[in-house]
């Protein structure tokens, strides 16, 4: 049996959305009081994932990643999205549509991850509950 204790230190990154080049380059500032320097970032490359974002964003959409020098608390990282949304609200139209997306994560690593939790039955099980999940929320709105 496990003793619980405090999580490590976790890296943060940011993958920022926008279709102006030039605000990529200029959020960066906003994030280093959220989260510290950054350390390295991505090429900006076009987004080609999905069109979910070109009705509030407009088209040629690009993505680019950001970590952060300084590590921090995975428990932080609903405060890290609250200020993120922050930075997305300063840059938003007039009309109140986005600009950039910012969504924030973090790497760690998984040592009480356990091996069998990646056998395809239990990939396909969680990715079923996953499935009721998102039902139950969606029933609760």
């Amino acid at each position: 049996m496990g003793t619980p204790r405090e999580p490590k230190a976790a890296k943060y990154f940011v993958a920022m959305l926008s279709s102006a080049p030039e605000l990529l380059d200029r959020v960066e500032d906003d994030l280093v009081p959220i989260l510290g320097a950054v350390d390295r970032r991505s090429e900006a490359l076009p987004w080609e994932a999905s069109q979910y974002y070109e009705k509030e964003m407009g088209g040629g959409l690009l993505r680019r990643f950001v970590s952060c020098e300084s590590l921090a608390s995975p428990e932080k990282l609903a405060e890290v999205k609250l200020r993120t949304q922050e930075v997305e609200a300063k840059y938003s139209t007039t009309a109140g549509g986005r600009r950039i997306n910012l969504d924030p994560g973090y790497l760690d690593s998984l040592p009480y991850t356990y091996p069998d939790y990646l056998w395809p039955m239990a990939v396909e099980f969680f990715t079923e509950i996953r499935a009721i999940y998102l039902a139950q929320l969606r029933g609760q709105s």
